[in-house]
This record gives structure tokens, C-alpha cells and sequence, in this order.
């Protein structure tokens, strides 16, 4: 049952205020970290009541002002804009028009009409055009990639200007993990097509794509706004305003594109699972229109700052992030139309207002400055965050290190916890002698093959250049009783971005503060270390982003 805006509040803040005012002190001198108090956040942040939060919308502002509050609580300076809490993120959103998607293959004096849903959807909605109308030849580029540093080279043998270029999702899968995130990006694909000329990009997916993203999930997602930052100049990003289309096809749109190929599809598919550079022209024209709806606006990132006590280090900034978006309202599922996001992230904004309260109340301030940022549209492609990193409320070569709280599993109690990204750089040790003090185990990437480490948003600091560690639960658990696989997997199966994530008062809130005391240790340790983090010699992402 919806219960009303007064109660909600008001039994949030009550609960917060009995919980934050415990008088025991933990580790380092700090306040100890209350499982209670971040209870009592997820219940507010995850409540009906904010409908999702979606970025933009009302609900996504009764959250940013709620944690504003939390921080003016804590007595943490406003690190926004003109002496606020808020950096106003200025937006422009783009829904397709629908039934104005068109895609025709020409083929000769024959034309064959693709029907949307069924043989392509679009990869986005277009952010820089209203309308767009391309005819242009077509022709493959395996997985889209070229880079001579790696020898793999899928533009080798065409010549794609003014052309639409059709390519593989993904990246081959005998790429080491970052690697593989880094160029199946569809930023990279996208910015090397537009460097080689092309005017429309056509996705494509093999089998194990198809299995992993089944098309269903894909359709179902069409009616969501895509979304980009405008800079001063009115340019977006991401925006590509040389591409009149980014269409992604199902396995029967794929076939039809390739019917005049000199090259089967199944022997592309073959070379793509083989990891092999491929490169020909498809002997095809395509015709290809959309409309899109624009929308601008703005939607806040929520920032506040714990100035330093050392000299000279308390200009240098170690900034923690937790996204405060979700992905809003939809389809009821059991006549449930609000997708609350409790697990993600409120949570992890929740573990995140916590580790700000002990930094507050801490006996012992930092020697660096410490940044809280909650953060907007990350759902919709980590916006809120590249708007930071690119934009920063403080000088952008004075940020250290970047310590990132997302979706974070309260699902059994936890014994150990995974750093991702802390084989790139110092920040891997420091997360090993903190997880020692709290007792956790500190565990390797569980997954690699999902790249977790690119999909959140320590990423938009990583390619600034700025070390970064992003920290989750582990997949096991000690306790007696908890199967940690299955109960991930089943969640990850049935709640993510579902309405049943939701606020359930049996999660594991202390795991929670644990987790919250965990990352405050890090920065504690960084904020107070004379040298800066640094990235490991010969490290992927120090050779791409941190020269």
C-alpha cells in the first residue's frame, strides 16, 4: 500500500535520527556504521512514493533533495554549483516517433522491407537529429575495431566513407576483459566508424549474443528515452552528428542484409567467434529513416565536500560516487508499475551517506578533501558522472582517486567482497589492508568476462585518467545456510530493474555498514598518504587514459 509523503518522511528521518546519533565508537575514531540508518535510507530512497527516480522527473528530485539534507545534516559544505548542493546536469532526451522507423535493403532493382521489432530495432533514439533519411552502401567491419597496437584491423580491405557500416556487437572474446570492454564499447565502434567516414552503423549479433541479450529484452526497452549532456556550445556527448543511424538487427535482418554477400553470414559469424579481422563490401544498399521527439532539461548531481586538514594535501580531492537514479516507471508486472530500485542503487547511495556521516563525526579528519557525489543518469549511460569527470566542481587534475558504491547485493551476510579494479593500480593494496581490519576476504573479479568494471560510473573517471576502484559483494558467503550464486543469480534473474527490487527489511543491512566501513577505510588511508595513487606500470588503462 502507497502510503502517504508525511509518514514516509517522517519515519525515515525518526529512524535516522535514532540510529545516527549512537555514541559508540568504532575503528580510526569514527561514529560506528549503523546498519539502521542505512536501512532507513533505502526505505525512504527505494519508497513508492519517488516513483523510480527516474532522471529528470520528480521523483529523482525528492531523492536529490533528501540527500542534499543528509549532507547539510552531516555538516558537509555544499560542492555544487553557486554555493549549493547541485550540479545542474543540462539534458537533452530523444524518444523515437513511433511507427516513423523505416529500413529498406536494396538489392538491385528489388527492395526487401524489414519490419521494426521483429528484424531491427534502434540501437538509441537519434540525440542530434529530428529526422534522418540515409541511403548509402554497406559495408562490414567485423567488430568494428581498428587498432594497429593490437593487430586487429576490421577496415582493412574497404573504404567506408559515406557508406553505412555494418558490424558484430561485442568484441572477440580472446580479448582480455578490459580489453573486450574497452573496444565493444559502442562509443569506440561508433567514433571508429565516424574516423573511417561512415554515415549509419548497422549491429549485429552472434549467436552468444544472442543468448546472453535475449531480442525480447532488447524490443522492450524501445519506448525508453536515450539520453546525452549538452556543453556550453550546445554540443552533446555522447552525439555523433555525422551518423544518420545506429539500427541494431536481429538474426533475420542480419541474414537479409548479407543475401547478396560474396561471404555468407554464418562464415562471418564463424570468424567473428574465431576472433578473426573480416572486411568486404555487402554488395547491398540500405535506406534507413527515424524521427525522434527532443526534450531538454536538467537534472541535478547532488555534491557535497569535507575539506582537509593537511596544508598542502587538502587541495588534492578523493571523490566517492553512488548513483541516485533508476530507471523510473513501466510495464506493471503483477499490477506493479514502479521499478523502486532498492539494491540499485539506493543502497549503494544509502552505504555512501554513511561512510560521508563518519567522515564527518570522525575524530581525526582526513588530510586530503573528501567529495560526496551522488549522481544522476547513470542508467542512462553513466551521464551524471562524465559530466563530473569532464566538468568538475573542484580543479579536474586535483582528483586522486575515485572510490565508487553500486548496486551492492544485501542478500546473505557477507564474508567477502571484490574490488573491481584493483589489479589496475595502488588502490588494489589499500583495499586489501582495509578488507584485513573489517575481516573480509578480499576476492578477485568473480566474472571478467562481463566487465564489470567499465559499466558503472568509476569509468567516467577512468578515462580522465584518475584511479579508480568500484566495490561489490563477493559471490560466497561463510554463513551457514546461504547459497551466495544462487540467491545472484535469482535475483539477478528475476529483480534487476524489475519492480520487485525493492525495500525488503530482511536484507542484510549489516553487511551494509560492514561494506560502508570497508570503503570509508580506503579513503581514510588515501586521504592520509603523502603520494597519490598511481596506476600499475604498463597497465591497459593507464596506457589509454592516463598519460
Amino acid at each position: 500500500m502507497r502510503k502517504s509523503t508525511f509518514t514516509i518522511i517522517t519515519a525515515a528521518l525518526s529512524t535516522l535520527a535514532a540510529f545516527s546519533g549512537c555514541s559508540n565508537k568504532g575503528q580510526s575514531g569514527q561514529t560506528a556504521f549503523s546498519p539502521g540508518a542505512i536501512s532507513a535510507h533505502v526505505r525512504f530512497l527505494a519508497d513508492d512514493l519517488l516513483e523510480g527516480r527516474f532522471t529528470g522527473t520528480r521523483g529523482y528530485d525528492l531523492a536529490a533533495a533528501y540527500v542534499a539534507t543528509q549532507f547539510e545534516s552531516y555538516g558537509l559544505e555544499p560542492g555544487g554549483d553557486d554555493g549549493t548542493y547541485y550540479q545542474q546536469v543540462p539534458f537533452r532526451s530523444a524518444v523515437r516517433v513511433a511507427g516513423a522507423q523505416s529500413l529498406l535493403l536494396i538489392n538491385g532493382g528489388k527492395t526487401t522491407k524489414l519490419v521494426e521489432l521483429q528484424d531491427f530495432v534502434l540501437r538509441t533514439p537519434d540525440r542530434v537529429h529530428t529526422k534522418s533519411n540515409v541511403t548509402a552502401e554497406v559495408v562490414f567491419a567485423g567488430f568494428g575495431i581498428s587498432e594497429p597496437v593490437i593487430n586487429h584491423e576490421d577496415y582493412a580491405n574497404i573504404d567506408a566513407r559515406g557508406k553505412i557500416v555494418a558490424m558484430f556487437d561485442r568484441a572477440p572474446d580472446a580479448f582480455v576483459p578490459n580489453e573486450l570492454a574497452y573496444y565493444a564499447s559502442t562509443s569506440y565502434k561508433v567514433q571508429t566508424a565516424v574516423a573511417h567516414g561512415a554515415v549509419g552503423v548497422l549491429f549485429l549479433r552472434t549467436p552468444a549474443e544472442e543468448e546472453r541479450v535475449p531480442w525480447q529484452r532488447l524490443t522492450a526497452n524501445q519506448e525508453r528515452p536515450a539520453m546525452a549532456w549538452r556543453d556550453e556550445a550546445g554540443g552533446l556527448h555522447p552525439g555523433w552528428p555525422e551518423i544518420q543511424g545506429l539500427v541494431r538487427l536481429n538474426r533475420s535482418g542480419a541474414e537479409a542484409l548479407f543475401q547478396n554477400s560474396k561471404v555468407p553470414f554464418t562464415d562471418a559469424v564463424t570468424a567473428a567467434e574465431a576472433g578473426k579481422p573480416q572486411s568486404f563490401d555487402l554488395g547491398i544498399t540500405v535506406r534507413m529513416s527515424s524521427r525522434s521527439r527532443h526534450h531538454e532539461f536538467s537534472s541535478p548531481n547532488v555534491v557535497a565536500v569535507l575539506p582537509g586538514s593537511d596544508p598542502v594535501l587538502k587541495d588534492e580531492y578523493i571523490v566517492y560516487t553512488a548513483h541516485l537514479d533508476h530507471v523510473g516507471t513501466g510495464d506493471p508486472v503483477n499490477g506493479d508499475p514502479v521499478y523502486n530500485g532498492a539494491h540499485d542503487n539506493a543502497v549503494g547511495t544509502a552505504m555512501m551517506l554513511e561512510v560521508a556521516r563518519n567522515f564527518a563525526s570522525a575524530e581525526t579528519r582526513p588530510g586530503r578533501s573528501i567529495i560526496f557525489l551522488a549522481l544522476t543518469g547513470e542508467e542512462r549511460g553513466l551521464l551524471g558522472s562524465d559530466y563530473f569527470a569532464q566538468n568538475p566542481t573542484v580543479p579536474r587534475d586535483n582528483i586522486v582517486a575515485n572510490l565508487n558504491l553500486d548496486m551492492f547485493l544485501l542478500l546473505f551476510p557477507m564474508t567477502e567482497v571484490v574490488a573491481f579494479g584493483a589489479e589496475h593500480s595502488s588502490l588494489g593494496a589499500v583495499a586489501e589492508r582495509a578488507a584485513a581490519q573489517v575481516g573480509l576476504k578480499l576476492t578477485p573479479d568473480p566474472m571478467p568476462e562481463e566487465t564489470i568494471f567499465v559499466r558503472s560510473d568509476q569509468y567516467s573517471f577512468v578515462r580522465q585518467g584518475v584511479p579508480s576502484l568500484y566495490v561489490d559483494t563477493g559471490l560466497n558467503t561463510d554463513a551457514a545456510g546461504f547459497d551466495g550464486p544462487t540467491l545472484i543469480r535469482e535475483w539477478l534473474k528475476n529483480s534487476y530493474h524489475k519492480p520487485s527490487d525493492e525495500y525488503d527489511p530482511a536484507m542484510h543491512f549489516e553487511s551494509g555498514a560492514r561494506a560502508a566501513h570497508f570503503n570509508f577505510l580506503i579513503g581514510m588511508e588515501v586521504a592520509n598518504t603523502k603520494a597519490r595513487p598511481t596506476w600499475n606500470e604498463g597497465d591497459f588503462f593507464l596506457e589509454k587514459f592516463g598519460q
